[in-house]
């Protein structure tokens, strides 16, 4: 990949309505059992038309989600600006991932190949979430193709090369 790990971001939560009076939003993380999220971490909020670094002062656990303060934003008025953002952390700032694990935003920019013959088909350009992973693959021959992350279509993912094995998404492609 040609950004380096202090360049690139990766999507960790959603932001919903604000809770109480005090500046807190809840926090809705896109894996509950990650560690990404704590007390002095600076994220990025992605709002539809604006983004900006936010430094997370305090949370506490609320039943599902995260109970969040924000340095600078005091009171409810104040974080309703944030409501309905995603927050990103820094990539680097993720521990490494076990042998044979990867984190799924480490896809964004790899090559897609065909399973058997390798030809190049695309490159992941962002990923989707819907009850499981999906692959959002800008196509070398024009247009765009989801591809489930699942074993009969994802073969082989090599993180060290930047490459997502396929297979049988030809009748996904309009050729």
């Amino acid at each position: 990949m040609t950004a380096t790990d202090n360049d690139r971001w990766i999507e960790v939560a959603k932001i919903g309505r604000a809770h109480g009076v005090r500046g807190e939003v809840r926090v809705f993380p896109l894996n509950p059992d990650s560690d990404a999220l704590y007390e002095g971490v600076v994220v990025r909020w992605q709002g539809k038309r604006q983004r900006k670094e936010l430094k997370v002062t305090k949370m506490r656990p609320n039943h599902d989600v995260w109970l969040v303060r924000f340095e600078g934003f005091e009171g409810r008025d104040a974080v309703q600006t944030l409501n309905g953002g995603m927050l990103w952390v820094r990539r680097d700032s993720l521990p490494e991932p076990e042998e044979d694990e990867f984190y799924l935003g480490d896809l964004i920019g790899a090559a897609v190949v065909a399973e058997g013959t390798g030809e190049k088909l695309g490159v992941v350009q962002r990923l989707g979430e819907t009850n499981l992973d999906i692959l959002d693959i800008k196509l070398d021959a024009g247009g765009e193709v989801l591809v489930p992350m699942i074993d009969g279509y994802v073969t082989d993912v090599n993180i060290n090369d930047s490459v997502v094995t396929v297979r049988d998404i030809d009748h996904w492609m309009d050729t």
